[in-house]
């Protein structure tokens, strides 16, 4: 599965990317994704947004872009 889940990364299907995870819907996938992320970084962020850096720094990426 694995391997074909590396060929398909291009047009992932929900259902295969639900299958791999071993859930059935978008909420349990995110919440199995946000506890794996937890664990990685040693944190316990309540929600992907929260874990996310991007949301945190985007308005210095376009500044500093303008900038250039």
């Amino acid at each position: 599965m694995r391997n074909f889940i590396a060929h398909e990364l291009g047009g992932l299907a929900e259902k295969k990317l639900f299958e791999a995870w071993n859930v059935q819907t978008k909420d349990q996938w995110e919440i199995r994704l946000l506890n794996c992320l937890n664990l990685i970084a040693n944190q316990h962020y309540k929600s992907l947004a929260e874990a996310s850096l991007l949301p945190k720094i985007h308005d210095k990426i376009i500044r500093a872009i303008a900038n250039l």
